[in-house]
């Protein structure tokens, strides 16, 4: 029998500030759920298509409930691993394959921890955060 754990493990990461858009590549703040900078729970269920979408779940700018969306995985910045208390959120990493076999094995820590660092590569990679280096560069050349 497994006793429970009082915490669970679960990816962290905020939604990128600002991002170009569309093909006038217009500047966006955050996405049309999140606010720039919010703070969103990653749940890796989907690995297709080498993980370009990715589950989260978090606040939306227009509600005080939290929403369980697919995302584009560039739009997530700043991945960490860290300990979950909140009931809730316990229960659906609970339910979470991607969570539950990770708990199975030994190195969960690890294991988790290296996707994270995965994550935050692929959006260094794939990036559309370059709005605030383009905007720099535009105001020291003038």
């Amino acid at each position: 029998m497994e006793t429970e754990r009082e915490f669970e493990y679960c990816m962290v990461g905020n939604i990128v500030e600002q991002h170009y858009f569309g093909q006038d590549k217009k500047i966006r703040q955050g996405t049309k759920h999140f606010r720039g900078g919010a703070k969103v729970y990653i749940f890796p269920e989907f690995g297709g298509c080498g993980h370009e979408k990715i589950r989260v779940i978090g606040l939306p700018r227009k509600s005080y409930k939290t929403i369980n969306i697919i995302i584009p995985t560039k739009l997530i910045t700043n991945v960490r691993v860290k300990k979950i208390y909140q009931p809730d959120l316990k229960r659906i990493i609970a339910e979470s394959f991607y969570y539950s076999r990770r708990k199975e094995e030994t190195g969960e820590l690890e294991e988790i921890t290296s996707f994270a660092e995965f994550i935050n590569q692929y959006s260094k990679e794939h990036s559309t955060d370059t709005v605030s280096r383009s905007i720099q560069d535009t105001v020291m050349t003038e």
